[in-house]
């Protein structure tokens, strides 16, 4: 984990398989400025990827704010 100053993690997360789900987008980071958080976000939506990750077969690497909520949905 991050140590004094880290304003985040990188962290891989179980996904479904494309082609059902071919990406996923942020629709709610409650890290977000807007509610008075330090705005580390996932703009960009993200692809699974066939890496293994806590048992499941595909993943995607999200960035990860301290102390916040992070929802997906199917982009």
């Amino acid at each position: 984990m991050g140590g004094p100053g880290q304003r985040h993690i990188e962290a891989r997360v179980p996904a479904r398989r494309p082609p059902s789900v071919p990406a996923w987008s942020e629709v709610l980071n409650t890290d977000a400025a807007r509610y008075g958080g330090g705005d580390v976000r996932n703009d960009d939506p993200v692809k699974p990827e066939s890496v293994t990750a806590h048992g499941h077969r595909t993943s995607v690497q999200l960035t990860l704010p301290p102390l916040a909520t992070v929802w997906l949905k199917p982009a």
